[in-house]
């Protein structure tokens, strides 16, 4: 099936049911440890979803990892985004789309304070080609706006980079969309306040 279907199939779905209950929690220590990461590579922080059950996480709906980096072709520190399916048989597209859009708010905010801080340069999603153990990762980068697909420049893997116009666009949508005041309207509203004021400094620069 094509990533266009898949979104769309990802989209349908999730607009037909109420808002899947999600929890998401900082993963256990040594999730991501050194086997995992090459020379040179940290996790900055690794996190799983749940479903939630009366505040109690209950089927497992997939996890992601931020990993910082030094990048030779780019000349700075970048970081790649690791994220999958939980792969549960009891968790429905819904479940887990819903589970993995919350892990890429979370970890791409992360991200735009880093930039803004340390000066990271470069931020892309290892979401795999969208099928098998990837597919409700793949539609939830997708449906935030990363729709640029292009090879990372350090080496020949598939890469989803995030298109500012498009991007913003899906937050301002998620935004509307989610509940006042919870925690995951607080990420939304705090992704799209780094992204403006990211738009405001490239602006003065090229002044």
């Amino acid at each position: 099936m094509a990533s266009g279907s898949v979104v769309a199939l990802f989209s349908v779905v999730s607009t037909s049911f109420a808002p899947p209950r999600v929890l998401t929690f900082r993963a256990e220590h040594g999730f991501v440890d050194s086997d995992n990461l090459e020379n040179g590579e940290c996790c900055v922080c690794a996190l799983k979803a749940f479903e939630d059950d009366g505040g109690e996480p209950a089927r497992f709906l997939g996890a992601g990892a931020l990993i910082r980096r030094r990048s030779d072709m780019l000349q700075g520190d970048v970081h790649d985004l690791w994220i999958a399916d939980g792969l549960d048989p009891g968790a429905g597209p819904n479940l887990a789309f819903g589970g993995l859009q919350r892990i890429v708010d979370r970890l791409f905010r992360l991200h735009l304070r880093a930039a803004h801080n340390s000066g990271v340069v470069s931020f892309s999603i290892l979401a795999g080609d969208g099928t098998g153990t990837t597919a409700a990762a793949h539609a939830a980068a997708v449906s935030r706006g990363f729709v640029c697909k292009c090879e990372c420049e350090d080496s020949n893997e598939l890469v989803l980079r995030f298109e500012p116009d498009e991007g913003r666009m899906r937050y301002e949508a998620a935004a509307a969309a989610a509940v006042a005041g919870n925690a995951e309207r607080r990420t939304i509203l705090g992704i799209l306040y780094r992204l403006e004021r990211s738009l405001v400094v490239s602006k003065l620069k090229q002044q």
